[in-house]
């Protein structure tokens, strides 16, 4: 394949996802000239593969799982004959209509969209392998919005058919009737929250001692996992998988207890892992981990080299993938401005939804902050019990000596709603005295948080 032709940019950005769209359209903005080389889908695995279809998904099994309340109050509407086709289906759709909005947004603001795939070829250059050639393009300012793949652990069988990743799951035509899930941080809880309330027998797998192993906050997880498994999720912590072996069946788990585990499909859940290799930056930017390391105004040792997304991976995030879009984008177009890491809000949409935001005390007396926590239970929360479901809690942490708003832990219906007040209260320093003297409409969810506030010492 040979060059066809040279461009000249002020930005290129390589990849169309959260941090690559929001960088290409703030700089955009700002009147500079940009080029976004995207080799697949605008959007990402967030809005293809990862956080728009899921959340679709997750809202079908709740409707179904509210067919139950229904039933209590007489109506008698059949809702037992899932075309599981139909349910991807519909995933796909949102999908759609959320990529379709992206791709007008940035081209109303003038930015190119380059079909290919792109790599650094020389300082200040890109190079864009295309179905029609080779494009080479210089830029004053160059982005790294790879993102990243699912991570597959050296487990034998898990070439197998019927093994999927989150990235993949999405070809199933039939609802299979048994799940096993290796892995229970987000990812894997979401999935087994979605199989589950489609009607799967789910089974969850995790080496590490808890769920959520990333996150503090055993109460709210201890409360969580009880919840799951109350509604009939197995999970299994401090356990292996050794191998996965085709059966009569489907496939077999074997587990380092020595207990086998059948199900129709297996779905790895184990992380992931950035796309940064063969990109060619390894001369320009330091690599740690097999993530591109930079400063807080997202560039690297090369001053004209950004990076941001997964493949900075300080957190593996959408919405930090956008904030720090955001902020590389405006620095590429003459500004100065920096990311802060300090509130940022953990999302995980299981049933019911589980939030942490900033620390808990235990981090916040490592920092050397004396630090308290209230909590106040979803029970009590008129909203919660409007939409049936009033179990959870929400765990407020705050500093002992000023009241100011450290982090919050949250379990309960669509708690991740609460999750932008905690991060601006926090972001803003706000006290508990502010929280309490903010009018919070009645009744509401958020009422959770002028509630906990009125607890607090």
């Amino acid at each position: 394949m040979t060059k066809v032709t040279h461009k000249e940019y002020d930005v290129v950005i390589i990849g169309g996802g959260p941090a690559g769209y929001m960088a290409a359209n703030k700089a955009a903005q700002r009147r500079a000239k940009v080029a976004l080389v995207e080799k697949d889908l605008i959007g990402g695995t967030c809005v293809n593969r990862g956080c728009v279809p899921t959340k679709a998904l997750v809202n079908l099994g709740k409707s179904l799982k509210s067919t139950t309340r229904l039933l209590n109050i007489g109506v008698t509407n059949d809702v037992s004959k899932l075309n599981f086709q139909k349910v991807m289906d519909e995933a796909r759709c949102v999908s759609l209509e959320m990529r379709s909005q992206i791709e007008e947004m940035i081209q109303h603001n003038g930015v190119d969209v380059i079909r290919g795939e792109g790599r650094l070829s020389g300082e200040r250059r890109v190079e864009v392998k295309t179905d029609d050639g080779v494009f080479e393009i210089s830029a004053m300012s160059v982005i790294v919005a790879t993102g990243s793949s699912p991570s597959t652990p050296p487990i034998p069988g898990v070439d197998l058919d019927g093994v999927y990743t989150s990235d993949n799951v999405y070809v199933l035509k039939e609802l299979p009737s048994r799940v096993t899930v290796i892995g229970a941080g987000a990812v894997g809880l979401e999935w087994a929250s979605i199989f589950h309330n489609l009607g799967s027998e789910v089974n969850v797998i995790e080496m590490l001692g808890d769920i959520l192993p990333r996150e503090s906050g055993d109460e709210v997880k201890i409360m969580l996992g009880g919840m799951m498994e109350d509604s009939g999720i197995s999970i299994s912590t401090n356990t292996r998988v050794s191998n996965i072996e085709k059966t009569v069946q489907g496939l077999c788990a074997t587990l380092s207890t020595g207990e086998k585990v059948e199900s129709d499909i297996i779905l790895m859940a184990g992380g992931r892992v950035p796309n940064n290799r063969g990109l060619g930056v390894e001369k320009y930017a330091d690599i740690e981990r097999g993530f591109i390391r930079t400063d807080n105004t997202m560039r690297t040792r090369s001053p004209w080299l950004y990076a941001v997304g997964d493949a900075v991976g300080r957190w593996m995030l959408a919405h930090i993938a956008m904030h720090e879009g955001l902020v590389a984008g405006e620095n590429v177009s003459g500004g100065e401005t920096t990311m802060n890491y300090t509130a940022v809000p953990r999302c995980i949409f299981t049933a019911p939804e589980i939030v942490f935001v900033g620390i808990d005390e235990e981090e916040a007396n490592k920092n050397g902050v004396e630090a308290r926590s209230v909590l106040y239970p979803m029970r009590i929360n008129c909203r919660a019990l409007t939409l049936g479901e009033n179990r959870g809690v929400f765990k407020l942490i705050y500093g002992t000596k000023n009241g100011v708003v450290l982090g919050a832990q949250m379990l309960g219906p669509e708690v991740s709603e609460l999750s932008g007040e905690i991060s601006l209260a926090i972001s803003k320093k706000a006290t508990i005295d502010d929280l309490r003297k903010t009018i919070h409409a009645h009744p509401t969810l958020s009422e959770a948080v002028w509630e906990a506030s009125l607890r607090a010492g």
